[in-house]
């Protein structure tokens, strides 16, 4: 399940990332993110623990498995958009991909990704036991907080992101997240803890189209680069989960969300050390240079 879901992730984040360019990428990737997330989180999981209390497991799996068939078989016979069917014709070799990762400038852009990704991880995967060790609640009010701003701000100002920057889009966002893990390292109370949900919502909502447009930007080869940034939230995931997990056993979540802070402040000094090399004007320049 997990390989299946990988390579879908990988395949229509790089088709839309290729149909698309660079002009509407950031855009076209942030109301992707906000489907997805809507469709994954609220639709599928409504729909499925309805569908099993109803007709039960194994009919529900069957039922599933149908739906996978049928999307398999239109994807077969439809046509890809002019962008990807173009990108997809121009094939990017491994040497190509290889030599954009190894330049400097995409390093720092990866070197950021990751270490937004940590703070993002570490945010995800301890949430539950911070609240219950601190009397916080449940987190299903830090997660209506955090998907409503998310929601709300890609919906209404996703078209923003080239207009700011996405150097600015990035910086600011990076700042957000280590005063939201600021936050979580010394909240004690319900209020401040949904608070905190809404401002890490505002962290991310921009975040992640503009940090997949940039690196799409510094490295040629959607498919390859869709495959790259799976891979380095892999990572992430697995030194926020073992790294920062085994630091809050000796040191507590205090020192957890402290830690996982520095890895925001780290991405914010080296997307400013970028500057407006991020942008989109300063890739179209590139691009005619």
């Amino acid at each position: 399940m997990s390989v299946g879901t990988s390579l879908v992730d990988v395949t229509v984040v790089a088709t839309l990332a290729a149909a698309v360019g660079p002009r509407g990428r950031a855009i076209a990737l942030a109301y992707y993110f906000v489907l997805l997330n809507f469709s994954r989180n609220i639709v599928g999981s409504s729909a499925a623990e309805g569908l099993i209390a109803a007709i039960g497991f194994a009919e529900v799996g069957l039922l599933f498995a149908a739906a996978a068939g049928l999307h398999a078989l239109v994807r077969l016979l439809a046509p890809l958009p002019g962008g990807a069917a173009k990108a997809a014709a121009e094939r990017v070799s491994l040497g190509d991909f290889a030599g954009d990762l190894a330049r400097p400038r995409s390093l720092i852009v990866l070197v950021v990704f990751l270490a937004l990704a940590i703070t993002f991880c570490a945010q995800e995967s301890f949430l539950s036991a911070l609240a219950s060790s601190r009397e916080l609640g449940p987190v299903s009010p830090f997660y209506i907080a955090y998907f409503a701003v998310i929601v709300s701000g890609r919906l209404s100002l996703a078209r923003a992101i080239d207009r700011i920057g996405r150097g600015r889009v990035i910086v600011g966002s990076a700042a957000l997240l280590a005063a939201t893990m600021i936050g979580l390292a010394h909240v004690t109370s319900t209020v401040a803890f949904i608070a905190l949900g809404a401002l890490s919502g505002a962290g991310h909502f921009l975040l992640w189209p503009a940090l997949y447009a940039a690196v799409y930007a510094k490295i040629r080869g959607p498919g390859m680069v869709t495959a790259l940034l799976g891979g380095v939230m892999a990572a992430a995931g697995f030194v926020a989960e073992l790294g920062l997990g085994g630091a809050a056993d000796a040191i507590g979540y205090q020192g957890l969300y402290l830690a996982a802070a520095a890895f925001a402040v780290l991405a914010l000094a080296l997307a400013l050390t970028q500057g407006r090399r991020l942008d989109l004007q300063a890739e179209a320049a590139a691009a005619e240079a």
